[in-house]
């Protein structure tokens, strides 16, 4: 969570407890919580409001966050990493790992056999996207596009203006 993110979920707390804030309870609610992911948080203020009429403190949010990712991977089967990576504890351990935190963020994880992994996909796979890439997804400098999408809406419109005066 960033310090807007932290102002956006004072101010939420605010809506229920009527407290005011400053940039000083944005930094220390920054230092506190910025390792949380912001949904998580509001989630943690809004489960809290509808159980207790205590105010919120960051501590509260903390032991709220943790209860909801430890929800998530008790819900959610962790898939073991594709099996080329069995010849690679140390790459198994940070892909399982990696799995792991996905879940407790809320994301999906692809199933081993799913296809390759995040990030990693295989030469032959980049070689035939680029082979199949249509020209006008290539990346092309914006003032080119505007260009020519100018000189095309001006050549419709002459060609559209009738010649000679006939309608």
């Amino acid at each position: 969570m960033n310090a807007a993110e932290a102002g956006q979920l004072l101010a939420f707390a605010a809506l229920y407890d009527n407290r005011k804030v400053g940039d000083p309870d944005v930094m220390a609610w920054v230092k506190v919580l910025g390792d949380l992911p912001y949904t998580d948080c509001e989630t943690a203020v809004a489960g809290h409001y509808g159980e207790s009429t205590d105010r919120i403190m960051p501590g509260h949010i903390r032991q709220r966050v943790k209860k909801i990712r430890e929800d998530r991977l008790a819900r959610t089967p962790l898939p073991a990493p594709s099996a080329e990576l069995t010849n690679d504890p140390e790459r198994y351990k940070r892909v399982l790992a990696a799995n792991v935190e996905r879940i407790a963020n809320g994301l999906t994880v692809r199933k081993a056999l799913a296809g390759p992994l995040p990030g990693e996909p295989p030469a032959e796979w980049q070689k035939a996207k680029e082979a199949i890439t249509p020209p006008e997804l290539v990346k092309r400098d914006p003032q080119e596009v505007a260009r020519e999408q100018l000189a095309e809406a001006r050549a419709k419109r002459e060609g559209a203006v009738p010649q000679d005066g006939a309608a």
